[in-house]
Parts: structure tokens; sequence; C-alpha cells
């Protein structure tokens, strides 16, 4: 609870002016500190100028801080130029340290008050002052890692959503339609039935109608209730009968309880197996069972010299499978019989 907190306060807009009040409070009693310790000899001779001091210093530690808010990261620590931004912040960090040796000059020398420091232009006030300058240099880094942290999150966030779309996409693409040969062989003998077999022709057209309302409808979820899939298998190889006089099939299933599987999922193994048949004179008999229980769905399709299911054809299927089932899924192809094994289904 606190670590979200925590990461609300620090990356959600709603927050953006408590932190900046924050951050101008902490800054300002750094700035009351640093110059009280400065001045700790001299402040019944500074009287309430130590306060003008003060607001002045916290200025400058803020101007610092705002230059490597909105210059320094922006600019180069997103942009990912490291060595610049290293380079920028060292030197940034500097402005105070050099500030306040030439205030404490003006200040002393200007009121008569004693020196503490001999020589104001040494390079050894840098190692004499390392604390001072680290300190600020951590400070701005500090500040640096929310918004940072921030960009990182905002970037991820947004890859997540592109993979899920991406994912969507894919999902939708490679969910198996009807094949158009079937189709058009359907409506091929449809028009061919109108004027000997008008109701015949009529049964097959509401068939059609059936199995395209479910796809267009039903298929747009991403699960389907498994009665829903076996009615749509059945209705498939009832209008294939209806095309093919030659053709027959069992379908034998056993389940226990109603479950969600995806849409389509057994159609492709079906159609690649009485595929380029509907011309030739040659019995075609298939073999459907279908069985599941609580952790377990088993699909299979058997069909004595069935045709082959495409390179291009299976690879999409295994991929689909890979999206839906990754790790839980076993699928077995054979001459004559595909099956496919479904675990820890919902």
């Amino acid at each position: 609870m606190i670590k979200w907190a925590l990461y609300n306060f620090l990356v959600q807009p709603q927050y953006k002016l408590g932190r900046h009040i924050l951050l101008i409070s902490v800054f300002a009693l750094l700035a009351f500190r640093r110059i009280f310790f400065i001045y700790q000899d001299s402040e019944e001779v500074l009287g309430n100028r130590i306060y003008i001091l003060c607001i002045i210093t916290a200025i400058v530690y803020l101007l610092v801080i705002y230059i490597n808010l909105f210059v320094l990261i922006p600019h180069l620590l997103l942009k990912k130029k490291y060595k610049l931004y290293a380079v920028g912040l060292f030197f940034v960090a500097l402005i105070p340290l050099v500030y306040q040796l030439g205030q404490e000059y003006i200040v002393r020398s200007g009121m008569g008050l004693p020196h503490k420091i001999t020589d104001y232009l040494s390079p050894l006030l840098l190692l004499v002052n390392a604390s001072s300058f680290l300190t600020m240099l951590i400070c701005m880094v500090g500040t640096s890692i929310p918004l940072l942290f921030k960009t990182r999150m905002e970037e991820n966030l947004r890859m997540s959503n592109m993979e899920q779309e991406n994912i969507k996409t894919e999902l939708e693409r490679l969910k198996k339609q009807i094949s158009p040969t079937f189709l058009s062989n359907i409506l091929r003998r449809c028009s061919l039935l109108v004027k000997t077999d008008p109701e015949k022709a009529s049964d097959m057209l509401m068939r059609l109608g059936q199995l395209l309302r479910y796809q267009l409808y039903d298929c747009n979820r991403d699960r389907v209730l498994l009665s829903a899939e076996i009615n749509f298998i059945r209705e498939y190889v009832n209008l294939e009968q209806l095309y093919y006089p030659h053709f027959d099939y069992e379908f034998t299933i056993h389940y226990t309880k109603e479950i969600f599987i995806p849409p389509l999922l057994f159609l492709p193994f079906i159609q690649y197996s009485i595929v380029d048949r509907g011309d030739s004179d040659q019995p075609i008999f298939l073999q459907l069972h279908l069985e599941s229980d609580p952790e377990c769905l088993l699909f299979t399709c058997r069909l004595k010299n069935s045709g082959k299911l495409p390179a291009s054809e299976l690879f999409a299927i295994r991929k689909r499978l890979d999206i839906l089932y990754p790790g839980n899924y076993l699928l077995e192809i054979m001459d004559e019989q595909t099956s496919l094994q479904l675990n820890h289904i919902t």
C-alpha cells in the first residue's frame, strides 16, 4: 500500500503541485541550513538580512534543480545522451558552489566581517566544499530518478499496449474462417438445385446462413460455449453432407460440463480432411470425437486418406495455439488422424 502510494505521488499528474511544493520546501530548508552554518559567527551583525540571503540561496538552488528537470533531463537524459548529461550535470552542480563563494566574499567584504576563507580563487576550495557539491549532485540525480522512472513506465505501458494490440490482431488473423472454396461450392450447387430441387436448395442456403451468422457474430468474442461450437461443427458437416451425397460422418461427444473455448478452433482440421473431394464419387467417412473433463479437452478428426494440412496452415494453427494455450496443448497430426488436446481448460 505504501509503495503504491509513493509511486502514485511520484508519477501521477494530479500530484504535480504537491511534488513541486515538496521540492521547494526541501531546498528552502537546505538553503536556510547552509546560510546559518556559513554565517553562524555573524548572525547578530547580519540581523534580518540573513533571511534575505537564505531566500536568494534557495532561489539559486531551485534554479539549478529546474534547469536539470526542464533542460538536461528532457534534452539529454531521455534522449540517451548520457555522457553529455553527466557533463552538464557536473557543471550545473557547480553553480551553487560558485554562488556561495561569491556571496560570502561580497557579504563579508561589504559588511566588514572577518573572512573564513583566505583565497577565494584557490582550486583547493572544490575539495574543501566537496560535501556541499556532492550533496547538490545527489539531489539533482534524485530529482531525475522519478522523472526517468515515469518515462520508462509510460514507455513500457505503451509497448505493452502495442503488444496486446498486436496479439489481438494476430488472433483475429489466425482465427480460421469458413473456406472460400466451400462457400463457392455450396452456392454453385444451390444455383443448380433451384430449378430441380428448390426445397433442398433452400435447406442448404438456410444452413449456410446459420454458419455465416455464427462466424460473423459469435466469433467476434474471445470465447464461445463448447455446445455452440459443437452445433456449428454439426451444421457444417450436415451442409457438407447435403452438398456431397457420398459423404458421411460420425460425431461422438462426451463432456461433463459447459466450458468456454476459442471459436472455430477445430474447423481447420475438418476442412482440410475433406478438401477437394466434392467432385469425385469416392465415399468419404469422417470420424469426429470430442470429450472433455474439468481439466482437459480432446478433439480427434479421423479420415482415411485425408487431405494434409499445408505447412503455412499448420504454422498458423500452431501459432494460434501458442498464443491461446502456451505450453498447455498437444497437437498430433498423422496420416489419417489429427488429435488436439487442450490442458488446464476453464
